[in-house]
């Protein structure tokens, strides 16, 4: 089984070995602008408080 496991790439000659190894080139989408972030505001906070508030209640029926 050790032998088996050990020669995995034999079979591969060193044209084939190059292709895999070889740099893919990506193609890079020009343009595109990184999405924006939403600021946190005041109402985030206030909706944040609003949902915690009934799960406190349940605590201690």
């Amino acid at each position: 089984m050790e032998k088996q496991l050990n020669s995995l790439f034999t079979s591969l000659n060193r044209k084939e070995l190059a292709e895999l190894a070889m740099e893919v080139k990506e193609t890079i989408a020009f343009g595109l602008t990184s999405p924006r972030r939403k600021n946190f505001t005041a109402a985030d906070l206030w909706n944040i408080h609003r949902q915690l508030k009934p799960r406190v209640q349940r605590r201690y029926l």
